[in-house]
């Protein structure tokens, strides 16, 4: 609206100057002369009053603001392990050895690698820098199908001979294999653990 204002009073001024010459003049020649001063006078003024109000445009138009996408870290979201259960630990006391070696063996088959470790003996998980590693890496091939405890038998003041047997495939090949383990579940600080370097032999 102010630039609109200043082009209509300078286009007034312009023509007003034009008059005001005419009047003054004094001969033809120099009639010519004032007229076509007036002229570029004027368009001059126009000229001049059109920049100011584009240059006015040019600085009010508002610039698009860029929005900013704010994109959430998406987190992994670990699969629920399924708990299975080949062994039914409610057969025995629970500080029983039979009761951690059958846990044992039920994280075993549900390849809760942390939760098999937590029934490993405990000198040797103290030695074992990545004991759920270790584990990993010694029993995630072995899928358990069936198994069931057979034989115990004492083997010193705190200590127990466990043997198992054992049905499980691997990814290496399509037969079932078929055997029988013995682990040592050993008392240590009024806690029974499985040493689990003893479950690895097969017969």
């Amino acid at each position: 609206m102010i630039e609109f204002a200043i082009l209509i009073v300078a286009l007034v001024l312009s023509v007003f100057g034009f008059k005001k010459m005419k009047k003054i003049q004094t001969d033809k020649g120099t009639s010519k002369v004032l007229t076509l001063l007036a002229s570029v006078s004027a368009a001059f003024i126009v000229f001049m009053v059109t920049m100011v109000i584009g240059f006015a445009a040019f600085v009010d138009t508002p610039k698009p603001v860029k929005k900013e996408v704010v994109q959430t870290p998406t987190k992994t979201v670990k699969a629920p392990i399924k708990e299975v259960q080949l062994i039914d630990v409610f057969d025995y006391l629970k500080d029983s050895p039979q009761y951690v070696f059958a846990s044992f063996i039920n994280a075993w088959a549900s390849q809760d690698f942390e939760k098999m470790a937590k029934y490993t003996q405990l000198r040797w998980k103290s030695r074992e820098k990545e004991p759920v590693k270790y584990l990993k890496n010694n029993y995630d091939f072995k899928h358990l199908k069936t198994a069931e405890i057979t034989d115990v038998k004492q083997s010193g003041t705190a200590a127990y001979k466990i043997t198992a047997h054992l049905t499980y495939t691997t990814p290496f090949n399509d037969k079932t294999d078929d055997v029988y383990i013995t682990g040592m579940v050993i008392k240590e600080n009024d806690t029974w653990g499985v040493n689990p370097i003893s479950t690895l032999r097969e017969e």
